[in-house]
């Protein structure tokens, strides 16, 4: 049956690697039936590579006013490249790592949508999440936060982050009730769930990884990435930046030339740093609160993976 794979994050989980992969092997990918369409439209601050987008974004006018007869037109616009694309290849891969969060707060409805249409046009559709433990995808989203300064949030202590996000964004947290949810509308069978940790991964490689979850083996046919395309900052060169982000002597192009400095920095100790952000007391209170819906999690999505359970 025709399949549309919809990776849909969840942040921070090597995402943008996958990405690339799959933009760098696309005439490879198209040689055995694979489909990874190009986005129809540039939107600000996502990458072209996140074709999936269009399911979730907000359009913008140059007044600053939302523009929703816009997103209903690329919707549209998007779900008929989908339909053409089934006319020539048997899967379709689309990814953004922002729906994992759109599903909880912008766009709840969006996979029923998604799933009327699978119907209508005769392909299944499965979805593909990684998920990492709650404090390291915390952590992580603050890190990438700092790193960005696009907004008030890069100048926080990682304290404060953790009081904000609790409280405005716990839902991305709640992974069992998110995937059961997902579950009820495309049936558990097609949702792949795998752990965002290289111990798990096929070949140690999330891309292997993702590759096999779809049907598909890396061969010598494929061309590797060279390493790691969006590299985070360490936690020493994190604070730093944050530092960086709040001084009003330095210019948005200073800081932003000193952020690359410390990213190039950061690739000769990250491996070693072994140090957190937060307590140990306040990293347990954290995860107290998500240990029996993990623990749902392991017991019904994860062990044995998704795709294995079918065979």
């Amino acid at each position: 049956m025709k399949t549309l794979y919809l990776h849909i994050g969840t942040t921070k989980t090597a995402t943008t690697s996958i990405q690339r992969f799959l933009e760098e092997n696309k005439d490879v990918l198209q040689k055995y039936g694979y489909c990874f369409p190009d986005s129809l439209h540039v939107y600000p601050r996502a990458n072209k590579r996140r074709n999936a987008h269009f399911l979730v974004a907000k359009v913008w006018d140059a007044d600053g006013s939302r523009n929703q007869s816009k997103e209903k037109e690329y919707f549209e616009e998007g779900l008929q490249q989908i339909r053409t694309a089934f006319g020539t290849y048997d899967h379709v891969i689309l990814t953004d790592e922002s729906i994992w969060h759109a599903l909880s707060y912008s766009k709840k409805s969006l996979l029923q949508e998604l799933k009327k249409e699978a119907d209508e046009q005769k392909y299944q559709i499965k979805v593909i999440v990684y998920l990492r433990r709650q404090d390291g995808l915390l952590i992580s989203r603050w890190n990438q936060e700092v790193k960005q300064n696009f907004n008030s949030v890069a100048v926080m202590t990682c304290e404060e982050y953790l009081a904000a996000s609790e409280k405005k964004e716990k839902k991305i947290y709640q992974y069992a009730q998110k995937l059961d949810e997902i579950a009820a509308v495309i049936g558990k069978n097609n949702l792949i769930v795998r752990r965002f940790s290289p111990k798990s991964w096929k070949d140690g490689s999330i891309i292997h990884d993702f590759m096999h979850e779809i049907g598909m083996d890396v061969t010598s046919e494929f061309q590797e990435l060279e390493e790691n395309v969006n590299l985070r900052l360490d936690k020493n060169t994190t604070e730093i930046k944050r530092i960086l982000n709040q001084e009003s002597e330095f210019s948005e192009k200073e800081i932003s030339y000193m952020g690359k400095y410390l990213k190039e920095i950061s690739k000769t100790y990250i491996e070693k740093d072994t140090t957190e952000m937060l307590s140990k007391e306040e990293l347990q209170q954290f995860l107290k609160k998500y240990e029996e819906g993990n623990y749902r999690v392991c017991l019904l999505y994860t062990s044995p993976s998704p795709r294995d359970r079918q065979k």
